[in-house]
């Protein structure tokens, strides 16, 4: 998917809606392609404006070279009119390379301490909002639990169990 109103990387011209003049582009991710290749990466562009290129046959080898750790089969090539293209196969099977996965692995890990980080900052400030609520004599724990949930101390032991937050203790 694409805007035609947005520009070509080489002409500046609004891409437009011509499907044969268009060539699309994976993402890669920057350790796999580098930051010469980088910018291509899930991008559009005027067929015909990259393979006028002076260093489209560089990039061809480069892009491919990164394209291989992420599928087999799948290649760029010029066809015989001289326009890039992707070569023609049966499947272009999904090949996550070490490298990839190793990438993948470094994201997912990061998202997930993202996630924590931001899961104790949420408990610190419910702490924090339950144990003013109490100190000013606004709630009492009980109090804050059914707001919290919404619901009655003894339908949250009948849903769930014995009052427990794990992480949050009472004055």
């Amino acid at each position: 998917m694409y805007d035609p109103e947005t520009s070509c990387y080489f002409c500046d011209k609004p891409l437009g809606d011509l499907d044969d003049d268009l060539i699309g582009f994976d993402y890669l991710h920057k350790e796999i392609t580098g930051e010469k290749l980088y910018g291509f990466g899930d991008t559009v562009v005027h067929r015909s404006c990259m393979s006028n290129w002076d260093k489209v046959d560089l990039f061809i080898e480069m892009w491919n070279k990164a394209l291989s750790e992420y599928f087999l089969n799948k290649q760029l090539i010029k066809n015989k009119n001289g326009m890039i293209d992707y070569n023609q196969s049966e499947y272009w099977a999904i090949n996550w390379s070490e490298k990839v996965q190793d990438i993948n692995n470094r994201a997912r890990i990061k998202r997930e301490e993202v996630k924590n980080q931001k899961q104790e900052i949420l408990e610190l400030k419910i702490k924090e909002a339950i144990n003013r609520a109490i100190s000013l004599n606004l709630a009492n724990s009980q109090n804050v639990m059914s707001v919290l949930y919404n619901m009655d101390v003894n339908t949250y032991k009948q849903k769930f169990g014995d009052l427990n937050i794990s992480r949050i203790h009472f004055k």
